[in-house]
């Protein structure tokens, strides 16, 4: 596959035009490219919102560390970008931020990004790949295992079950306890299940409750729940409510959901 190297400002400029094209997502990106040549009074006119909201200024490609090397600025208004670029631009500057090894790479990944790596080191995981051996799953195996695994099953609470369900055509809910052993078995089956699911086009959401919290019961008695793990299947904001009879485990939920699709779903639980 060609390539060709392009500057940030124009990476981003495409992925806004051609995401509108294909998708309708209209990304809020606003971006404007300052060179040795550039005319701010023309560069206003032709970007009005330069001169009505607060900026950012950083030269092309600036991540990680960088940030902290005096070459970026935050909340800046016009005057004060003028002349910040001018101070800087065309002045060729030297900074010791990139570490080489010969025999290989060490690869870093951090859980804090940015600018912050070195203040947060004792959460970066590294691996280090002699440079003789391809970089493949095996080379990463040691730090995958690392890794928290991601959780597909939404957790919900007082404070956002009705907002969440609202936005949702359909979700099943699992209503839990803690030291419920059914629960601690269902468990993995349920995750398992929902990362299938986020799959799907519509993706299925599964979430759960604890209804062994206080401020949670008031949810699990209004959707009559007498024991547990309760699966429930709500549909349209909760306004049309199932129990779920299917199979409890992965498969089972998947191939329930898979073939009951939208607008079958409460006519094929029943079905069992």
């Amino acid at each position: 596959m060609a390539r060709k190297k392009i500057r940030e400002y124009d990476s981003k400029r495409l992925l806004k035009e051609h995401l509108k094209r294909l998708t309708g997502i209209d990304l809020q990106i606003c971006s404007a490219q300052v060179t040795e040549s550039t005319d701010f009074t023309d560069l206003t006119n032709k970007e009005a919102w330069l001169s009505s909201t607060k900026l950012v200024v950083k030269p092309d490609m600036l991540f990680g560390k960088r940030g902290k090397s005096g070459l970026v600025a935050l909340n800046l208004d016009l005057t004060q970008v003028a002349g910040f670029v001018k101070e800087r631009l065309g002045v060729e500057l030297r900074w010791e931020v990139i570490v080489s090894e010969r025999l290989g790479c060490t690869i870093r990944f951090s859980e804090c990004g940015g600018i912050e790596i070195e203040e947060n080191w004792d959460k970066v995981k590294t691996i280090f790949l002699p440079t003789e051996k391809p970089m493949n799953l095996d080379a990463c195996a040691p730090l995958i295992a690392t890794l928290p695994l991601e959780e597909f099953v939404v957790t919900l609470d007082h404070s956002n079950f009705t907002d969440f369900v609202a936005k949702h055509k359909f979700i099943e809910v699992e209503f839990y306890a803690p030291w419920c052993g059914h629960c601690k078995k269902l468990a993995p089956e349920y995750e398992k299940a929902a990362s299938v699911l986020s799959t799907l086009d519509p993706p299925v959401v599964l979430a759960k409750v604890d209804a062994n919290v206080d401020q949670n019961k008031v949810i699990a008695n209004g959707f009559e729940v007498k024991g547990y793990p309760t699966l429930k299947i709500l549909r349209y904001g909760g306004s049309a409510v199932q129990e779920f009879k299917g199979p409890r485990d992965a498969d089972g939920i998947v191939a329930l959901c898979k073939k009951a699709k939208w607008a079958r779903i409460l006519s094929e639980i029943d079905q069992g």
